[in-house]
């Protein structure tokens, strides 16, 4: 039985094993994020974070195109997932108080080694207030499902 285990080891060592492996190819993905606003709010400070944070401001019209700086990872292509995440907000306390109101668009597109792979719009701000208690006014969002003056979304995809 040692001289069978003994051969068996042997023939292994020199015929089991596959010469002919390659390791997978690990290429370098680049990912950035692309910030749209139109119909803001003229000059107001935005701060987008992903990766880092930056503070933009809007031109005298409310618009503004920003491009966060790309961070590059490496992976094996069609092989796994990867998340992504980002935080777009408005210091709306310097803007938007009673009875001041404003909505603007917002396009947030995500790119992955230059291609488009994922585009969020929104209708951001407040639309209207509403009595409250103790004197105070609520907000009421121009897109209901944004509120407290921040966006946050995390955003999935395949290598």
């Amino acid at each position: 039985m040692k001289k069978v285990s003994f051969l068996f080891v042997i023939s292994f060592l020199f015929f089991g094993c596959n010469s002919n492996l390659t390791t997978p190819a690990v290429i370098d993905y680049d990912l950035y994020h692309e910030v749209i606003i139109t119909n803001g709010i003229p000059n107001s400070t935005w701060l987008f974070s992903s990766n880092g944070s930056t503070y933009f401001q809007l031109d005298n019209n409310g618009d503004y195109v920003y491009t966060h700086s790309s961070y590059t990872f490496s992976g094996v292509p069609g092989n796994g997932n990867g998340y992504t995440s980002y935080l777009l907000s408005l210091d709306a306390s310097q803007y938007l108080y009673y009875p001041h109101t404003h909505c603007c668009d917002i396009t947030v597109n995500t790119y992955l080694n230059n291609n488009l792979i994922n585009t969020e719009d929104f209708y951001f701000g407040v639309s209207s207030w509403v009595s409250g208690t103790n004197g105070q006014y609520n907000e009421i969002w121009c897109q209901s499902d944004i509120g407290n003056y921040n966006i946050s979304k995390v955003i999935s995809y395949s290598l």
